[in-house]
C-alpha cells in the first residue's frame, strides 16, 4: 500500500469518525489533526493530489484559514 493511500485513508477517518459526527472533536482539535497529517505527508513526500487534498481539508476545517496564498505555501 503506497503512502498516499494510507494518508487519504486517514484522512477519511478523521472526517468520517463517529465523533466528528457527533460533534467531537472541535474544530480547532480536527484543524491540528489535519495540520499535523499534512506535515507527515510532506515528509513522507506524498504527492500533490494528497498534499492538495489536506490542504483543502484545512480550508473547511478552519475557515479563517483561508488566505490561499498561505495554504499554497505549506509544503513548499
Amino acid at each position: 500500500m503506497s503512502t498516499a493511500c494510507t494518508i487519504m485513508e486517514r484522512l477519511i477517518t478523521l472526517l468520517d469518525g463517529e465523533q466528528l459526527q457527533r460533534g467531537h472533536p472541535s474544530h480547532a482539535d480536527l484543524f491540528l489533526q489535519v495540520a499535523a497529517l499534512l506535515a507527515e505527508a510532506i515528509q513522507d513526500g506524498a504527492d500533490e493530489r494528497t498534499l492538495g487534498a489536506i490542504r483543502a481539508t484545512l480550508l473547511i476545517t478552519e475557515p479563517k484559514f483561508s488566505s490561499l496564498e498561505t495554504v499554497s505555501r505549506l509544503g513548499t
